[in-house]
């Protein structure tokens, strides 16, 4: 891909090719022109605070799967989630695995595109499996917690809207 860029003035009057920043370290890069990232959209790190996806960096306690759905616990810790306590309810997702120990961001809302044989149309529920999704509610036995996570757009996409669980008696 081409990089496009401008002509900058320096303080001596000469002139000076200038690519422009795809992503922003905060205030050390005001003034700075922005253009776009390599998926051709603007990365989040330029857009002010609360514009942008629902996400959280946080430190993963296992290793996490691309779409894996999780929880965070008191210390900030993610985990996969599952449908066996109340307390491993689902409350975001991933986009990208993520080795344990390593950093990862959680999203909150829009959509996980990171899941596979998904059917669309179908409501997916929270599975006893940590961190996995299942299209059958009837798989969630007495004692766990049913958790409807959302409806598929696609064969690898879920429109989530996660629902406060339902504990099966």
């Amino acid at each position: 891909m081409a990089v496009h860029k401008v002509i900058e003035l320096n303080s001596n009057g000469s002139q000076l090719e200038y690519a422009g920043k795809a992503n922003s370290v905060g205030a050390g890069d005001a003034g700075e022109f922005v253009v776009l990232a390599a998926g051709g959209k603007l990365d989040p790190t330029v857009l002010p605070n609360g514009i942008g996806a629902d996400a959280i960096t946080a430190t993963a306690g296992e290793a996490l799967a691309a779409g894996d759905f999780v929880y965070v616990l008191a210390n900030g810790t993610v985990m996969k989630a599952d449908a066996t306590t109340f307390a491993k309810r689902a409350m975001g997702y991933v986009l990208t695995s993520v080795l344990n120990a390593g950093s990862a961001t959680v999203f909150f809302d829009e959509s996980n595109s990171a899941l596979s044989t998904l059917t669309i149309g179908a409501k997916y529920f929270l599975s006893a499996t940590a961190g996995a999704t299942t299209p059958t509610a009837s798989t969630i036995t007495s004692g766990q917690f049913l958790q409807c996570l959302g409806v598929a757009t696609s064969a690898t996409s879920l429109h989530v809207n996660l629902q406060e669980p339902i504990q099966r008696v």
